[in-house]
């Protein structure tokens, strides 16, 4: 079983080499910042990654093609009157006066 190319006996001596430069009483709490080190780096790794994908790959809807769009302005909608035949009232908006 390798750990980032490092075999077992690779990483026993480096335990090791560890364990005589930091002391028995300093090695927990190194060990300790070392795994929250390489924690906080892999879910930053994770995000990054996640954003990358989400920038790169096509949106989940679906927009309307251009010839649909066509289509849709061709529609001729409802063209008000030249000469309209009633005129509506004037509304008062001063009743008291």
């Amino acid at each position: 079983m390798d750990f980032f190319g490092i075999g077992p006996l690779e990483l026993l001596v480096i335990a090791m080499v560890a364990l005589l430069i930091f002391g028995p009483k300093k090695l927990p709490e190194l060990a300790q910042t070392l795994g929250k080190t390489m924690r906080s780096l892999k879910d930053a790794s994770r995000d990054f990654e996640r954003d990358i994908k989400r920038e790169f790959e096509p949106p989940a809807t679906t927009t309307h093609s251009l010839a649909a769009l066509e289509e849709e302005a061709a529609i001729p909608t409802a063209i008000p009157a030249q000469n309209p035949t009633s005129v509506p009232e004037p509304v008062d908006l001063n009743p008291h006066s």
